[in-house]
């Protein structure tokens, strides 16, 4: 994955190395055609040089010979050769690669750029060749394209050092908004607090959050403080409800079909009741409500939980196996380690078959508990609110994994479920 200030140095990177590329022949081609018509100039200026000396000698044609052999040996660069008859042609400039004449021995092509020209000497007819050798330019475009390619390595790296430092504090507060809006939850009841910026986008993009955060927060509250003031409210009704519906049930003088009615009543009302008290529980939990944390045995509340199970673990003829290794000592709330402990049992039971077995294991900072099923769970679904894996079960509210997650999201604990070798596995990690 890409961090979006790197797509822009990394196209300045490739634009910059394309342009290099490409410039360097460019460059190449550019300094031979200036350094050719310079060689060109020099060449024309030494052949006028030549001519003006030849024609101000005054030699006769023995002398001439002896001057154009001298001249071979002091410059062999410049060729005099003596023609038949007058040619009519014009200077030609060209370039040559052949050994050089002062190094015959060497065998390697050198290149030259010649001037040949024509010219009468006391009615005499004469060819002249002026050849520079240019070996030198090649050196000199390897130093050019060297220095080129240096300063761009250079450019580029002060390209990135000036632009990180520049975005570190352009995009600081982007950051800085991103880290809030990471660490802000809508259970805490606070409002968002973003960074000053004098960068418009930014002022905009936070103004935009504030206001989304804002709306959020107020519809929690509202859903928070509903579901809570129902909670209450349905708390003396039920219980009137079912203390009416026990002492109705006490009555000898009644018929089987109401009797029967009476116990279809009860099914729907108990868990009516639990709900709501899961309920008061997610909604205490989600306003912090829980404070007194103490140090816990966790052994000692899975044993108390199992006591509790006891009857239901016989009911379904469960086998339960408790692995328990020295554990680490817990600092939470008693209730909710409880509660938590107790819902994580209470759904190994409820999905079991009869003689199952079930699974315990505490080590250290971990727990694991698994029972046998058939097929995975929806762990998209799993832990959300009303949420049941078997619609099929009218005992379940539907609560209990979410209390869990919530739990321990609130002291930062790791809850996860996986399928393995048929079982349902759950592993809570409290370090």
């Amino acid at each position: 994955m890409n961090r979006l200030l790197h797509k822009p140095l990394k196209a300045f990177a490739l634009y910059a190395l394309i342009l290099l590329l490409g410039s360097i022949p460019v460059y190449v081609l550019v300094m031979d055609h200036i350094w050719n018509n310079e060689l060109d100039e020099n060449n024309k200026l030494r052949l006028e040089f030549i001519k003006s000396q030849l024609d101000k000698g005054h030699f006769n044609e023995s002398e001439l010979n002896k001057v154009i052999e001298n001249w071979a040996i002091l410059q062999p660069d410049i060729r005099i050769e003596k023609l038949e008859k007058p040619q009519p042609f014009e200077d030609r400039y060209y370039s040559i690669e052949r050994p050089s004449i002062l190094e015959p021995e060497d065998e390697d092509l050198e290149r030259f750029r010649g001037l040949e020209s024509y010219f009468e000497l006391e009615k005499r007819a004469y060819r002249i060749r002026i050849e520079t050798n240019i070996e030198e330019l090649d050196e000199t475009f390897a130093v050019i394209s060297l220095i080129t390619l240096s300063f761009l390595v250079i450019m580029v790296i002060g390209f990135v050092l000036l632009n990180r430092k520049i975005t570190k504090q352009s995009w600081r507060p982007f950051y800085q908004s991103l880290q809030a809006l990471k660490s802000f939850e809508l259970s805490k009841g606070q409002k968002i607090e973003l960074p000053e910026t004098d960068i418009l986008e930014f002022q905009e993009l936070h103004h935009s959050i504030e206001e989304m955060a804002a709306k959020a927060l107020a519809s929690y509250q509202q859903q928070k403080s509903f579901i809570e003031n129902a909670s209450h409210e349905l708390q003396t009704p039920l219980a009137l409800l079912k203390s009416k519906i026990d002492l109705l049930s006490q009555k000898t003088e009644m018929s089987h079909e109401v009797r029967e009615l009476i116990s279809a009543i009860n099914a729907p009302m108990a868990r009516l009741s639990r709900i709501n008290k899961n309920l008061l529980v997610l909604a205490k939990v989600e306003s912090d409500q829980f404070q007194s944390d103490q140090n816990i045995n966790l052994k000692q509340v899975i044993d108390n939980a199992l006591l509790l199970f006891e009857d239901y673990l016989d009911d379904k003829e469960l086998q339960c196996h408790f692995d328990d290794s020295e554990s680490t000592p817990l600092q939470c709330d008693p209730f909710l380690i409880e509660t938590l402990i107790q819902n994580l049992l209470s759904n190994a039971i409820r999905h079991s078959k009869n003689g199952s077995e079930i699974w315990i294991r505490l080590q250290g900072s971990q727990l694991k508990i698994a029972n046998e099923g058939q097929e995975s769970l929806d762990t998209e679904k799993l832990f959300q609110r009303f949420s049941r894996n078997n619609s099929s079960d009218k005992v379940s509210s539907g609560l209990g994994l979410a209390i869990v997650k919530e739990i321990a999201h609130k002291y930062q604990w790791q809850v996860s479920y996986s399928f393995e070798s048929s079982r349902h596995i759950f592993r809570l990690d409290f370090s």
